[in-house]
């Protein structure tokens, strides 16, 4: 009878639930590796962490295990991108800076620390 086999099925399942969970991370993790998250715009790979964080919410609920598969992924992927992210802002920055027109302003150290701390002479051990 139908009901006797999903009943079957249900009990194999919850003893099962952590191998299920495992093995869905690993099937997401191929997709998530396979992104092609360096062309993703920030706003994207924000999203698309999000919604990963949320699924692996539910997987850890559906199991009652941490997403740890899931979880490396996801560190591997976004620091990849936040890597290279970093990377292209410094070099946007340097070819910026090296296109700014840079003049000598003689200044005494005296004149610098009063810019710098506003008359209040050397900072304090606390900084301030």
């Amino acid at each position: 009878p139908p009901r006797a086999v999903h009943e079957a099925l249900a009990k194999a399942l919850v003893v099962s639930r952590g191998v299920v969970w495992v093995e869905m991370q690993r099937q997401l993790t191929t997709v998530v590796t396979a992104a092609p998250t360096a062309t993703f715009k920030l706003e994207q790979v924000l999203t698309l962490l999000e919604q990963l964080e949320s699924f692996g919410r539910m997987g850890t609920a559906f199991s009652g295990e941490a997403g740890a598969v899931l979880r490396a992924s996801l560190r591997a992927k976004s620091g990849a991108f936040y890597g290279a992210f970093h990377r292209e802002r410094l070099d946007e920055l340097r070819v910026r800076l090296e296109a700014e027109l840079w003049q000598k302003v003689p200044l005494s150290h005296d004149a610098l620390r009063e810019a710098l701390h506003g008359g209040a002479g050397e900072p304090g051990p606390a900084g301030g």
